[in-house]
């Protein structure tokens, strides 16, 4: 088995995520990070969306006690 994705590893993944959904260029994200090419890739196609889907998770549970508090 495989192990965990370096950008996963790295204490620096919330930064390379948010700059990976803003649209920065792969190979400004080289010379600042110093991952390769592929590696930023295969996280951006593999990890990527399920990070999105559970934030998109949080946020609804979030939304959720909201409407439940309210009621």
């Amino acid at each position: 088995m495989a192990g965990k994705c370096s950008i996963c590893k790295s204490p620096e993944v919330d930064a390379i995520n948010k700059a990976l959904v803003d649209g920065v260029g792969i190979s400004d994200m080289v010379r600042q990070y110093g991952f390769s090419r592929d590696t930023f890739y295969r996280h951006k196609n593999k990890h990527l969306p399920q990070a999105l889907l559970k934030a998109q998770e949080v946020k609804e549970v979030a939304v959720a006690d909201s409407l439940l508090g309210q009621v």
